[in-house]
């Protein structure tokens, strides 16, 4: 009986013994999966994180090229028109314009100085003769 009661006892530790190995190495692995999944993670955000900066750099470089073709531009010489040809025909123009005005100021002051005569007064006007 005491033998068998051994048995019983050693068995019993051995099943222990099993079934904690196996809750060790379920826990190992639940922390394996949970130690991929964080390197997974962190991996992502490094890419992203990478991504974010090349998208910048990009950014950079592209502002850098616009500053540098808007510096070739201004030092480039611009071709310009001469101005003496357009204000020769301004100049002109105002002088056309300044004969223009003064026919028509005589003109004008002709038209004022006949209805200001008194033959032409408005209260003497005969509808009458007219017709």
């Amino acid at each position: 009986f005491i033998k068998m009661c051994k048995i019983v006892e050693k068995t019993e530790l051995d099943h222990y013994k099993k079934h904690a190995k196996l809750a060790e190495e379920e826990r190992k692995r639940k922390a394996i999966a949970l130690e991929k999944q964080r390197e997974k993670e962190m991996k992502k955000a490094r890419e992203d994180m990478y991504d974010e900066k090349n998208k910048i750099a990009v950014m950079y470089s592209e502002r850098k090229k616009r500053l540098e073709s808007s510096k070739l531009r201004k030092k480039t010489p611009i071709m310009r028109k001469k101005r003496t040809t357009v204000t020769s025909m301004t100049l002109n123009l105002v002088e056309e314009e300044t004969q223009n005005d003064k026919e028509r100021v005589k003109m004008l002051k002709s038209v004022a100085d006949e209805l200001c005569q008194p033959q032409r007064d408005c209260k003497k006007f005969d509808p009458v003769k007219r017709a």
